[in-house]
């Protein structure tokens, strides 16, 4: 379904957990059935990974988590594959796009907009 998102947010914030910068394609997963979007190199946004995301994860190039909990299951993969990753957006799934093109930092704990 399309979200009625609001374009004029360009940067959303949150808590650096594994450090790095990405630019990639957004896939938007919510459960195991999203899963057959994720392509090599993309970006993951989730509301919180489970143990079966953990074969995706083998595929992107970066995690963004939406919830905040440094003993998630989410943290503990982006660590144990050292995937860039920022927790605690709170919305980025709801305010990005599938497909869109981002700029992680998972040094400042930044998601941009890139302007195509």
């Amino acid at each position: 379904e399309k979200k009625n998102l609001d374009m004029n947010v360009k940067e959303i914030k949150g808590k650096p957990i594994v450090p790095g910068k990405k630019r990639g394609r957004t896939v938007i997963v919510l459960d195991a059935a999203d899963f057959s979007k994720v392509q090599t190199g993309d970006i993951l946004i989730t509301s919180q990974p489970t143990p079966d995301f953990l074969s995706s994860l083998y595929r992107v190039a970066a995690l963004v988590i939406d919830e905040d909990s440094l003993t998630s299951h989410g943290v503990l993969y982006a660590q144990s594959l050292r995937l860039p990753c920022i927790m605690g957006t709170g919305n980025a799934r709801e305010v990005i796009n599938d497909g869109e093109i981002i700029e992680l930092d998972a040094v400042r704990g930044t998601l941009r907009r890139i302007a195509e």
